[in-house]
This record gives C-alpha cells, sequence and structure tokens, in this order.
C-alpha cells in the first residue's frame, strides 16, 4: 500500500521524535529504521501491534474491574495499551541499545522516551499526529480535516456524539461496513488513538480490503483480525 499525503509528515515527526528520545543522529536513526524495517510510521505501528498481540496472549488478561465497570471491550482495550506499551519498549530497546543477557531490557526505552513525555503508546502515536498536523499546516496551509469527505466527517461527528441519529448510524453502516458492534468498537479506537487517520478513513471508502488492513495494523484496536466488508441493509446493526 502506497503512503497517503499525510503519511510524509507522521514519518518526519516519528524519525523526529526518536532522534530527540534517543539522542541520535538523523543518519543513524535513518540506519536503524532501514534495518528494523520501520521506514514508515506505520511500519513501526504495525510491528508494535504484532509484538502487542503476541505478548497479551502469554502474560495478560482484562482487568475484571474494568469489565464490570465499563465492558469486556474496554477491559480488552487496557489489555493490549499495557501489551503494546511494553512490546513499543522492548522493540525500540532491542534497535537502540541491542539486546542484554539474551534481551532487549526495556527500562532503556523507557529513560529514553521520557526525555519526549511518551510513557505509553497511545502518547507516541498522539503526539505523533499532533505534530504531523503543525507541519502539514506549515507546509502548505491546510489541514488534514479540509480535504476529508463527507462520509469521514460524519464518522468523526458521529464518535464525538454530535450527531448520532438512526440516520446517520445507517450511513455510516454502509460506508464503513459496520456489520456489528465490534466493527464500530475497532474502527472507534483505532481513530480516537490517532492510530488510524481521516486520511485514512477516506482513501478506504468502498474498499473495504484495505480498511480491513488498515484497522488490523493499529495497535489500539481491540477486535484483532476483523474484517470489514459490504453491509446491505435497511435498518443499522450498530
Amino acid at each position: 500500500m502506497e503512503p497517503s499525503r499525510f503519511e510524509s509528515y507522521r514519518d518526519t515527526s516519528y524519525k523526529f521524535m526518536l532522534q530527540h528520545a534517543f539522542q541520535a543522529m538523523p543518519a543513524r536513526i535513518n540506519e536503524i529504521l532501514q534495518r528494523e524495517g520501520w521506514v514508515h510510521f506505520t511500519d513501526f505501528m504495525a510491528a508494535v501491534e504484532r509484538s502487542g498481540r503476541i505478548l497479551a496472549q502469554f502474560t495478560g488478561k482484562p482487568n475484571a474491574q474494568t469489565i464490570i465497570d465499563r465492558g469486556v471491550d474496554f477491559g480488552m482495550k487496557e489489555m493490549y495499551d499495557l501489551a503494546n506499551t511494553d512490546a513499543m519498549h522492548r522493540l525500540l530497546s532491542g534497535a537502540f541499545f541491542g539486546e542484554q543477557g539474551g534481551d532487549p531490557d526495556p527500562q532503556l526505552s523507557i529513560d529514553a522516551l521520557e526525555r519526549v513525555g511518551v510513557n505509553v503508546w497511545k502518547d507516541i502515536a498522539k503526539m505523533v499526529f499532533v505534530a504531523s498536523q503543525q507541519g502539514m499546516y506549515v507546509r502548505s496551509g491546510r489541514d488534514i480535516l479540509d480535504s476529508a469527505t463527507p462520509d469521514t466527517l460524519l464518522f468523526l461527528g458521529f464518535i464525538s456524539q454530535k450527531d448520532q441519529t438512526p440516520e446517520v448510524i445507517l450511513k455510516l453502516t454502509k460506508a464503513f461496513g459496520l456489520a456489528s458492534p465490534r466493527h464500530l468498537i475497532a474502527l472507534t479506537f483505532a481513530v480516537a488513538d490517532a492510530e488510524l487517520t481521516s486520511e485514512d478513513l477516506d482513501r478506504s471508502l468502498g474498499d473495504f480490503p484495505m480498511l480491513t488492513e488498515l484497522v488490523n495494523r493499529c495497535p489500539g484496536n481491540p477486535h484483532k483480525g476483523i474484517v470489514f466488508s459490504e453491509v446491505e441493509l435497511d435498518r443499522p446493526v450498530i
């Protein structure tokens, strides 16, 4: 999949953050990212998702109190957030410092990322997004939402609880293949964590295999392996 136009801004912001966190020159950052296969921010995000999913299978379980208070989906999200943060630190420690005693030392990454205010996985995704927005505006005078499609803007309004009428829900169900509440939750968490951008939504409209790929590379998606497809309904199912 070719990177989006906005992705170039995210790539720059992500490299700049790593440069300051790990106190490395740009050439060194590029060398490490090439070696690890994380040339684009989306490459790194997908690596965190894969590693976090594996760590969650072996060491994680949803918090019972979270499930009682907020439901199973939030319990799964919390579990994956913890696993993704651990995965992020293990991946970055291994890439920048190598293995110590056979395994990467996550504390080395924790210390480095504290320099730039990153404590959990969600921090890096959101900070990269904000910096990218600023970079895009400075260079082009445009915001990412300036070119967003009506369906994408409708979805963003829906998840911010601005417009949740049955008519809107039906339209979003068809536009984004929201065949179940799980599909809505997966897409909502990915967007809310800034792992999926409005441009990603624009690009994947009508292309459900692309939307499936984009959502499943997002570490914050609690429904791993979910598949989006066309939904033909007279009423919404979410």
